[in-house]
């Protein structure tokens, strides 16, 4: 499995130690320059380096990563005299002080990260509501407008417009037209 996984990475141009970032890079520069799609002429060659250089891939995302120890969170020596020396009744009232602290930082950092979520969420309904009042106000100019529209249509129908509209000066002009053309 060793010299497969070896035979991947030169299959991708890069060294066995290089970073997961490293290898989708150079994944990513081969693919472009193997496809088929971007190779003129014979694109089964093109064809087939592309299933190596996938199949590399695959096999070094499905190698298990080399673990790196990780370094303790305290030094070996502050460890050490931590087990071997009691505290002290002044360091087990500083170390609860700093551990109160501690606590209430936390929970400021939380309250002020509720308080942000909720302000985001009163934005956010306020935006939606604007935007459905704003839709509201337009349909009524709409359906207002369509009612002015349909009340001059039917006035001009009726011949009982008291102030010419379009509508029914149009439909006047029509009906003198057919007058005059009917006595000539």
């Amino acid at each position: 499995m060793k010299i497969e996984l070896e035979q991947a990475f030169a299959t991708l141009g890069v060294p066995a130690s290089a970073s997961a970032s490293d290898v989708r890079s150079a994944y990513r520069s081969l693919i472009r320059q193997n496809h088929p799609d971007h190779v003129a002429g014979d694109t089964t060659a093109a064809t087939h380096r592309l299933a190596e250089i996938n199949a590399a891939k695959d096999l070094i995302d499905r190698s298990p990563a080399p673990t790196i120890a990780q370094p303790s969170r305290t030094p070996p020596k502050q460890a050490q005299a931590d087990q071997s020396a009691p505290l002290t009744a002044e360091q087990q009232r500083a170390r609860r002080e700093a551990e109160a602290r501690a606590f209430r930082k936390a929970m400021e950092t939380r309250a002020h990260a509720d308080l942000e979520a909720e302000r985001r969420a009163r934005a956010a309904a306020d935006r939606r509501s604007s935007a459905r009042e704003k839709a509201e106000a337009q349909r009524r100019v709409e359906e207002e407008a369509r009612r002015e529209r349909q009340a001059a249509f039917a006035a001009a129908l009726r011949g009982t417009t008291e102030t010419p509209s379009p509508v029914s000066i149009l439909g006047r002009l029509r009906a003198l037209g057919s007058r005059t053309s009917a006595g000539a």
